[in-house]
């Protein structure tokens, strides 16, 4: 009878089944006197075992490498603003002065400027004036009187004759602005009895007006005058004003007019004409 026999072979061995061939029995084989073995085949992998027990816990391993850094990451939201702080804040004490700084370099000196111009000598000496008329319609053959001084501190303006009278040599300026109404209105500004500038003005409400440079000794004397009856109509009233302006520009010298003496006036030498 023959009987299987389990040989054990090494892991790089293939497994093989022995049969034997002879017997020391006849009804049975106890002892195997001689075998023959095959090279079986190779079984199929079995099934995975059930998890094992996990085993206890290892020791502590040596510390790994210290890896590269990562990316930077995605912006985080922005968040909500706090709540205002309290500040229980105080002046500290003062300091200690400090030591003072070491003195700087002497400059050097500057080169010698040059000389300014002398500045004109008014307000030593000044004149000027404005007045405005109050009675519409004046005389003719005579000076128009502004009455209603608007300025005059020096009094070279006579607001009763509307004469101005120059007291010192000197480039003057002067002006009118006057508002003609219902008539014609022709005027002159004279001097010494001489017309120099001459306006008409024929639109009711419209105005007549001029500005002149003189020169002027001391004496002469300055005033406006309408033509004639016909020609007068020069106007005044609540909303509109007849001015008759003028003031020193420059004086030849800078003398005090105190050390001068007035020629005598010349306003009644002449003869009150347009011409």
């Amino acid at each position: 009878m023959n009987q299987n026999v389990s040989v054990t072979l090494t892991a790089d061995q293939v497994p093989s089944f022995c049969i034997c061939t002879l017997c020391n029995h006849d009804s049975g084989c106890f002892h195997c006197l001689a075998e023959t073995c095959v090279p079986g085949n190779k079984g199929d992998v079995g099934l995975p075992g059930s998890t094992g027990i996990p085993g206890a816990k290892g020791q502590k391993g040596d510390m790994g490498e210290i890896g590269q850094p990562g990316g930077l990451g995605i912006p985080g939201t922005k968040g909500d603003q706090g709540e205002q702080g309290v500040c229980n804040c105080k002046d500290g004490a003062k300091g200690i002065p400090g030591q003072p700084g070491i003195s700087g370099p002497k400059g050097v000196k500057g080169e010698l400027g040059l000389t300014g111009i002398p500045g004109p000598c008014s307000p030593a000496i000044q004149s000027a004036f404005s007045a405005k008329l109050t009675n519409m319609y004046p005389a003719p053959d005579q000076p128009v009187p502004f009455t209603a001084v608007i300025y005059n501190i020096q009094f070279h303006y006579n607001p009763s004759s509307g004469v101005y009278r120059a007291h010192v040599n000197g480039t003057y300026v002067f002006s009118y602005q006057l508002v003609a109404y219902s008539k014609p209105l022709k005027v002159g500004l004279f001097l010494n009895f001489i017309p120099v500038v001459k306006s008409t003005e024929i639109v009711t409400l419209e105005t007549a007006s001029q500005q002149v440079v003189l020169h002027l000794y001391m004496g002469d004397q300055v005033w406006l005058q309408v033509k004639d009856q016909n020609n007068n109509g020069m106007y005044t009233g609540t909303e509109y004003s007849s001015i008759f302006s003028g003031f020193l520009l420059y004086p030849d010298s800078c003398d005090m007019p105190l050390f001068r003496e007035m020629d005598n006036p010349i306003i009644n030498n002449g003869k009150y004409n347009w011409n």
